[in-house]
């Protein structure tokens, strides 16, 4: 919604489906205005309601006078964004976010046109903080549906991350001893696809 300059949060009171990409991890928006909202308000923050990943927030948003970036009000907490060069990030206060937002059916369509015939790629991603204890495959490696590919720590158990189906190991992003933040990508594979 903030990384394609000039593009509408709504399309004329009607709901905007997104996809947001942040690193190897997409995530479904679902853009609304708020239904008690004054429709064609031109002062004041427009009053949204956005669901990520099936999660509702209540936004209010105001365009900077230059308009370079936002004031928002998210769930009752400010936040000052603003996109950068080229719309492939954001700034949120004094961070930088490397984000691509597009409209979900054009984000699908050329995710499909970039995949190769026949292939699939599944991401094993940390399911929460934690330390990798092990990396038992390496790039090229077959696996096959529920074969280990990946171990964490985290509050003293160690959690075995499996394939969710056979494939071959595209590439491996994580090492023993590393710390992990959620949503880590640790290994990458290709599988086949019928």
């Amino acid at each position: 919604m903030l990384a394609r300059a000039g593009a509408p949060l709504t399309h004329g009171g009607t709901a905007v489906d997104l996809i947001a990409r942040i690193g190897d991890s997409t995530h479904e928006i679902v853009v609304e205005p708020e239904p008690n909202a004054p429709e064609g308000a031109t002062s004041g923050p427009s009053r949204l309601r956005v669901r990520v990943d099936g999660r509702e927030h209540a936004i209010d948003l105001l365009p900077d006078d230059d308009g370079s970036g936002f004031s928002i009000l998210l769930d009752g907490r400010p936040f000052d964004v603003a996109l950068l060069e080229g719309g492939r990030g954001v700034r949120v206060g004094d961070r930088v976010f490397a984000i691509e937002i597009d409209e979900a059916r054009r984000f699908r369509t050329r995710l499909a046109a970039a995949r190769p015939h026949g292939l699939d790629r599944e991401t094993v991603s940390a399911p929460m903080p934690g330390l990798v204890v092990a990396v038992p495959v390496a790039p090229g490696d077959a696996v096959s549906a529920g074969q280990t590919v990946a171990v964490i720590e985290a509050m003293k158990m160690q959690n075995e991350l499996v394939a969710e189906s056979a494939g071959r190991v595209h590439e491996v992003r994580a090492r023993p001893g590393q710390v992990v933040e959620s949503g880590a990508p640790l290994v990458i594979l290709d599988r086949e696809t019928a």
